[in-house]
């Protein structure tokens, strides 16, 4: 007798919620370059933003072209170093590296270079990439690709986006119900992504990340529960959709640190946004393959109570985390 197909969704979930009960509190975050140009000479501002999870032994450094030179002292603030360099030619074309004294901590770099008067220009690095050309005239082709790339980088980064969609497909009863919780989440999500990317919603990171994880530690509870007249069993988009608005204002966070060219703000925006989409679809679909895969195999789990066991375990495995965010993060509105 095969197992069911929610049974198969649930068993299977348990190898990435049981990962993420190890993590910790803080979400992966990204090493943030920016360079802006001022004046009528080649004079630049470089600022080196770091994730705390950078250790004092290992901060990063930009490895500039050989004739550019640091015009005074670097000043370091918390995880911040800001310096300026002068060139003897402007950064156009030539190539750019981000260097760890020992390793890189796999962490995500982004780079935001702003010529004094000319357009913005934003490149994405993954952890195996130092290395960044600066496009010399980018167009509308280059921004497009940066930005879903720093879209799909962003919710993979984001434990708790990842596991929120996690909570949804517990939650869900059958692909239908799936279907319209992942809408609702696209749509709420897309909704504040693009009020607070454009600056017309503007709600801090603090009290807004702690919602978070407190959402999901109500989806894990649902799960827990499991009454099947609950407001998120029956109207699953609706809830989808409610919490949607709060995960889009985590992922503009990563839209603030980078910004959005004033030349392609309606492109830069919408790929990005799809970006995100896609990145969320692919952990949907890495799921959904394994659970085919499973189909053929019979592993004597379909028992109705060993089914509940599963979902069970598998909402701890991200509630747990959760919870522990959320404690986590209200110091960050209550002051500590």
């Amino acid at each position: 007798m095969r197992m069911p197909l929610a049974g198969w969704r649930r068993l299977l979930l348990l190898p990435w919620l049981l990962l993420a009960a190890c993590a910790t509190a803080h979400e992966a975050r990204p090493l943030v370059v920016t360079i802006d140009g001022f004046g009528s000479t080649i004079v630049y501002r470089v600022e080196i933003r770091m994730p705390d999870s950078i250790g004092a032994d290992n901060r990063p450094y930009l490895r500039l072209p050989g004739d550019c030179m640091y015009d005074g002292p670097t000043e370091s603030v918390a995880q911040t170093n800001v310096a300026v360099v002068r060139c003897e030619q402007p950064l156009e074309g030539r190539p750019l590296a981000v260097n760890f004294p020992a390793f890189n901590p796999n962490i995500t770099t982004l780079i935001r270079y702003t010529p004094a008067g000319g357009v913005v220009r934003v490149g994405v690095l993954p952890p195996e990439q130092p290395t960044w050309t600066i496009p010399v005239e980018p167009g509308v082709a280059d921004v497009a690709w940066e930005y879903l790339r720093l879209g799909a980088t962003h919710i993979w980064g984001g434990l708790d986006h990842l596991l929120f969609v996690a909570g949804l497909l517990l939650l869900a009863r059958g692909r239908q119900q799936l279907v319209l919780a992942i809408t609702g989440f696209t749509i709420g999500h897309s909704i504040t992504l693009s009020l607070a990317a454009l600056d017309i919603v503007r709600i801090p990171a603090a009290p807004t990340e702690a919602a978070i994880a407190l959402s999901i530690v109500f989806l894990a509870r649902e799960v827990v529960i499991n009454d099947r007249c609950s407001l998120a069993h029956r109207y699953p988009l609706l809830i989808a959709a409610t919490f949607g608005l709060l995960h889009g204002l985590g992922f503009a966070s990563a839209l603030r640190e980078t910004g959005l060219p004033d030349e392609y703000i309606v492109q830069s925006l919408l790929c990005f946004n799809v970006g995100v989409e896609l990145g969320q679809l692919a952990f949907v679909m890495g799921i959904v393959l394994l659970m085919t895969a499973a189909r053929a195999v019979n592993a004597g789990f379909s028992h109705p109570a060993r089914s509940r066991t599963c979902a069970c375990v598998s909402a701890y495995a991200i509630g747990i985390p959760a919870a522990y965010w959320f404690l986590g993060r209200l110091p960050g509105i209550f002051g500590p």
